[in-house]
């Protein structure tokens, strides 16, 4: 009988997070595409100081082609959503809220309607949760998230939010952007779909600890055997992209947020 023993007995590469804060990064992201976050171990509320959270900010750019459509249903909205999703090989765990139609309301749209106002259904996003069901977090609809399906449109929206961190240590992250188009009444519409194009221009989230960025230490991958007869280094590696420079400004900013945190 012959046995083997491996030469290599640990092999380990080192990630470099470019000494930033940046946890995920990406540009010209497809609507509904999964961005997979820095595989970190994330230290959970149960640990952290109760000013760390996660800031995410990004570009959307989206059009919409003119569609022929009645005059009382002539008004549309954009609903921008995000899976967040902790943990995404393990034992996840999402964080997420509930997005509900409620009562007939007004709005004044001269800037759609030539003047007249329209009726629609009010929606509303409530109740952030952690949840280890897979949910989509909402964001709530501005002015900038309705459109005249009849004209069509196209413009560029900024967004940024924060969450807060898992509720225990997590490992890996992984975020899913989405705009989703609403008729006048709060209902899904296949029709006002199809007429989107639908880009983010980038996306981005950071850890921050009060008002200042929370820079994340190198870290390691290591494989190991309990036989063999040396180590071998792979070398380094980055973490996700650099933020382009316009998104970068910002950070030069000092700025308080605030994210709710359950313990649901």
């Amino acid at each position: 009988m012959r046995t083997f023993t491996p030469q290599t007995k640990q092999i380990s590469l080192t990630r470099d997070p470019n000494d930033g804060a940046t946890i995920l990064s990406g540009i010209n992201i497809d609507n509904n595409t999964t961005m997979t976050g820095a595989n970190l171990v994330y230290a959970g509320i149960d640990t952290e100081p109760d000013e760390v959270r996660y800031v995410v900010s990004g570009r959307l750019l989206v059009s919409a082609t003119a569609i022929s459509i009645s005059d009382n249903e002539d008004l549309a909205r954009l609903q921008q959503s995000f899976q967040i999703r902790w943990d995404p090989t393990g034992v996840s765990e999402y964080y997420r809220n509930t997005l509900v139609r409620m009562y007939d309301g007004s709005i004044a749209v001269a800037q759609f309607l030539d003047g007249e106002n329209l009726n629609y259904n009010v929606m509303s996003a409530y109740g952030p949760e952690y949840s280890a069901s897979a949910g989509d977090f909402f964001l709530a609809q501005e002015a900038e998230h309705f459109y005249t399906p009849s004209e069509g449109m196209s413009r560029a929206i900024d967004f940024e939010f924060s969450i807060p961190p898992p509720q225990t240590a997590k490992t890996g992250l992984t975020v899913r952007p989405k705009v989703q188009a609403y008729n006048r009444t709060g209902q899904e519409s296949a029709t006002l779909q199809n007429a989107l194009t639908i880009n983010f221009l980038q996306i981005s989230i950071s850890k921050w600890s009060g008002d200042e960025l929370e820079l994340i230490d190198n870290f390691d991958f290591v494989a190991s055997s309990t036989a063999g007869q040396n180590k071998h280094h792979l070398g380094t590696t980055y973490v996700a992209v650099l933020v382009p420079a316009w998104d970068a400004l910002k950070y030069k900013r000092r700025r308080t947020f605030t994210a709710q945190r359950t313990t649901g």
